[in-house]
């Protein structure tokens, strides 16, 4: 929605946001490896949705409950990091 909001192409947007390539794709929804774990934090995200969970997880050979359990557990360092602490 950022070129509706700006009024700018997204082609011209994606230069100039300073991320690597890998996850420049995945938000694009172009093939990256970074995809499994994209695909684990949107589901998760969207209320546990656990069905949608099991195929990226198997990439990691994760069960259902660890990968909430592991998106939760870097929570305080995220922050941490986020506030310059």
């Amino acid at each position: 929605m950022l070129d509706l909001m700006l009024e700018v192409p997204m082609s011209e947007i994606w230069k100039k946001i300073p991320l690597d390539s890998e996850t420049k794709a995945v938000l694009r929804g172009d093939p990256s490896l970074l995809r499994p774990i994209y695909q684990l934090m949107r589901a998760h995200e969207s209320g546990g949705e656990w069905e949608r969970l099991a195929p990226p997880a198997r990439v990691f050979l994760w069960m259902p409950a660890p990968p909430a359990a592991s998106y939760w557990q870097p929570q305080p360092w995220a922050r941490g990091v986020s506030s310059g602490a």
